[in-house]
């Protein structure tokens, strides 16, 4: 399944359940370097053309599992939990939502992006 399947699919997988386990804490410097490599994989994703299906799906990929080991992790400051909900909000969870903008802008001051 690529991300973009994933994404349309987002909706159902909340209704049955399908949330992955809490793993053990991280450290903040551990789940900075994690967000890193998850904003150097979005970088390179955006940079690809998208006309080669096999390296589309290896970008893809690669976000996931990034994506995968972030959110799974239990936050132990307010700046790891930033980190969580700049990489959840990747799946659009706020557009739209009139207060939105403004937590995402006070997550990325937390991180010092």
């Amino acid at each position: 399944m690529n991300r973009r399947a994933l994404l349309k699919a987002a909706p159902a997988l909340a209704l049955v359940g399908a949330v992955p386990a809490v793993a053990a804490p991280a450290d903040s410097l551990e789940m900075a370097a994690l967000y890193e490599r998850w904003s150097a994989a979005k970088e390179a994703y955006n940079k690809f053309d998208g006309l080669d299906e096999a390296k589309d799906a290896e970008l893809e990929s690669a976000i996931s599992l990034v994506e995968d080991e972030i959110l799974a992790i239990q936050p132990q400051t307010v700046k790891d939990y930033a980190f969580k909900v700049l990489v959840l909000n990747d799946f659009a969870g706020f557009d739209g939502l009139p207060w939105g903008d403004a937590m995402l802008a006070e997550a990325r001051t937390l991180i010092g992006a």
